[in-house]
């Protein structure tokens, strides 16, 4: 019964957060950084809008990954994935591990 109030709380304290991240945010009709008058500010807001999505491709795929992790990986009794590293120097995972940063 304790997990389940636990989860609720969490749901509720979720909600509440996205909530006012929405409520928060300053961006309307009257924003003058989303609302460009001319080439310049046009410009502008494209190179902000494009920044944005890259920053989104890389941060989204990151947070649902250590979502994942935490999830898989987290220790309980009836853990079904033991903790058992066999991937020292593996060569693949230092190339995707420094790959991907030296791309970006």
């Amino acid at each position: 019964m304790n997990s389940i109030r636990k989860r609720r709380h969490l749901a509720r304290l979720l909600l509440a957060s996205a909530t006012g991240l929405v409520l928060l945010t300053g961006c309307g009709s009257n924003y003058p950084v989303l609302s460009p008058a001319g080439p310049v500010g046009q410009q502008e807001l494209n190179l902000i809008t494009i920044s944005t999505i890259l920053v989104l491709a890389i941060i989204v795929p990151l947070m649902a990954l250590l979502a994942f992790i935490v999830v898989r990986y987290r220790d309980k009794p009836e853990n079904k994935a033991p903790y058992k590293p066999e991937w020292s120097e593996s060569r693949v995972l230092e190339v995707i591990w420094w790959g991907i940063p030296i791309l970006v």
